[in-house]
């Protein structure tokens, strides 16, 4: 909507699987930046400010779960200029490309709170993977027949690509010489039923989390350095001490209440009172026989 002194955006979001179909409308009196749905969820996220040259913005989330449309937090002062949801889960990434110098910010949308805030220079490409657990940034630069004259060089001094998880954490960073595009293998249509996979959903922590656990351990220290093996050893042992004693002690005890004449399990807490006497000064002098005879 533009007039000659003002300028305003509007949303028209339609139930579709409601009856009659029911229009909600969404007016902004602030400048539209981007917007994004979350790809399998209720919520859609709109990045508005007050001016388009504006480096910070804000970013509010909304849920269309119950019959009305709900605001559910505005984030303030975001470098964000595109909205990225995680394909599965509640993970919102902010993104400031092009001017922004690729400032990145991980939302959970589940607790409405900053996961991270990372930054990959130049960056000019993200995209998740489908399983929504993993997000790639890259620097890519344009096939050279879609830069004038041939002439791309300017645009590859940061090629590369960097691997992040959900969390914001940074797993990888690799550099590419001549590096034009990057992408996620497709993954299949689950055989799953609906049913099914809601029955994984369900017992995932119970059943599967410890044996993931396992494994992801298994991963990481495999990835360890010389120094980090040297330390989680020294680590491994402390604790492996630190148990066999505590099994001693626990076998001892027996021996420990025969001793002492009464059963450690039935004493809730011992108290001993220990006198100290401490001499602060000492100092000798003459003292006339008459007088200590005063102090006698």
């Amino acid at each position: 909507l533009k007039s000659k002194k003002t300028e305003a955006f509007s949303f028209e979001i339609l139930r579709m699987r409601s009856k009659n179909i029911p229009v909600e409308v969404l007016e902004m009196d602030d400048n539209v930046i981007d917007f994004a749905w979350e790809p399998n969820g209720t919520c859609f996220a709109i990045a508005h400010g007050d001016s388009k040259n504006n480096a910070r913005c804000k970013v509010t989330v909304y849920s269309l779960a119950g019959s009305k449309l709900k605001e559910l937090k505005t984030f303030d002062e975001k470098m964000c200029n595109k909205l990225y949801w995680a394909n599965h889960g509640r993970t919102l990434l902010l993104a400031g490309l092009g001017d922004l110098n690729g400032a990145l910010e991980w939302l959970d949308i589940n607790t409405l709170t900053s996961l991270a805030k990372k930054d990959h220079y130049r960056c000019t490409y993200i995209e998740w993977d489908p399983s929504g657990r993993f997000v790639f940034t890259a620097v890519t630069q344009p096939y050279p027949d879609m830069v004038q004259g041939g002439d791309f060089r300017y645009a590859a001094m940061e090629n590369g690509y960097k691997l992040w998880t959900s969390q914001g954490e940074q797993l990888i960073s690799v550099n590419q010489k001549d590096f034009y595009e990057i992408m996620w293998r497709p993954r299949p249509p689950t055989i799953l039923s609906e049913a099914e996979c809601k029955e994984v959903k369900k017992s995932l922590k119970k059943e599967y989390w410890s044996r993931f656990e396992k494994e992801d351990k298994v991963i990481r220290e495999g990835q360890l350095s010389g120094e980090e093996k040297v330390r989680r050893e020294m680590r491994e042992a402390w604790k492996a001490y630190r148990s066999k004693r505590k099994e001693d002690y626990k076998a001892e005890m027996p021996e420990r209440e025969k001793i002492l004449g009464y059963s450690e399990e039935d004493v809730d807490e011992i108290t001993i009172e220990v006198e100290v006497e401490t001499v602060l000064e000492t100092k000798e002098m003459d003292v006339d026989p008459e007088e200590a005879k005063e102090y006698e």
